[in-house]
């Protein structure tokens, strides 16, 4: 009889653990655009920034770049890009007003996201882990040129993106970046994004965040062995 507690004790350990590793779900990414949208669906409504017009707000595009030029949306009509002749770049007309090997962007919302994608478009010398993209320490390549939409002249667009495994893993900032070993050039097209609902700590949608529900857990646990430590002694 008195295992009983520690068995009782035991299983709501186990099941503290449990909630707390389903808290720390990873990123997950996806070099595919069918697969990108197959882990964001049921998320919630994707925008996607196709840059043929004025970037809706609600984030802000900046980075390091070579000519010292923001980013900026950009046209030139004998560049291929997945949609339009709009694309983003840099105001650097000696090439084409693409961004160049070293360049860092960083995509920075005003609100949390579920989901974040994009097409890096580059010539036939970019190959597979040329590109990188990232938040915080997790960090996704691009795939091999069999994988990437191309024209069939040369031109490459390489898809990347995050999904955030839960509400309680949305994110803020992704960082694009490039290999800069040798010398090649690329813009950005089809940004698309998905917003993050309420986090389970906002109090307005009554879910307790799953560390507080991990607190409550392993209380709950220590007040039961107590409880029983107290009725076996007065026996």
């Amino acid at each position: 009889m008195k295992h009983k507690p520690m068995r009782a004790a035991a299983l709501l350990s186990a099941l503290v653990l449990g909630v707390a590793g389903a808290a720390q779900a990873a990123l997950v990414g996806s070099t595919s655009l069918t697969s990108f949208n197959t882990a964001s669906a049921g998320l919630g409504s994707q925008t996607v920034v196709d840059f043929e017009s004025a970037p809706p707000g609600g984030f802000l595009i900046g980075g390091s770049t070579a000519v010292g030029q923001p980013p900026s949306l950009r046209n030139q009509p004998t560049l291929w890009n997945p949609s339009g002749t709009h694309f983003l770049g840099v105001n650097d007309a000696g090439n084409f007003d693409q961004f160049s090997s070293g360049d860092t962007l960083t995509f920075t919302f005003s609100s949390a996201l579920r989901a974040f994608g994009l097409y890096v478009v580059a010539g036939r010398d970019v190959i597979e882990g040329d590109l990188s993209l990232s938040i915080g320490s997790t960090l996704l390549s691009n795939g091999p040129q069999s994988g990437a939409l191309t024209d069939g002249q040369g031109s490459y667009a390489y898809f990347m993106g995050f999904v955030a495994g839960t509400a309680a893993d949305a994110f803020t900032t992704i960082t694009l970046k490039t290999n800069g070993d040798f010398f090649f050039v690329f813009d950005v097209d089809d940004l698309r994004f998905t917003p993050a609902g309420p986090r389970p700590s906002d109090p307005s949608n009554g879910v307790p965040e799953p560390q507080a529900l991990a607190l409550v857990l392993l209380a709950a646990a220590a007040a039961a062995t107590a409880r029983r430590r107290r009725k076996a002694g007065d026996r």
